[in-house]
């Protein structure tokens, strides 16, 4: 969201008094910039995608701590165990 903040502040900063198709343009690629370094990268085989599925199951929870995606060989469930009673 800085990134956003600091893009728009940078708008302002030149006087501009509406927004040009660039202006959004450069903004859309400040977002993702910023999203990938946090984010990985979308896998592009299945095998790699089920394998980025196992990784983030380690630590992907719900609100309530519970583990919310389950892999069990190339199988991938997303929900939790109160779903499932």
């Amino acid at each position: 969201m800085a990134v956003f903040k600091n893009t728009m502040f940078q708008i302002i900063d030149t006087g501009a008094t509406s927004l040009d198709t660039r202006d959004i343009t450069n903004l859309k690629k400040s977002l993702y910039v910023e999203k990938r370094k946090t984010e990985p990268a979308v896998a592009q085989e299945e095998h790699a995608a089920v394998q980025q599925m196992r990784e983030m199951s380690e630590k992907e929870f719900t609100h309530t701590s519970e583990k919310f995606i389950h892999v069990v060989d190339d199988l991938v469930l997303f929900t939790c165990a109160s779903n499932l009673t």
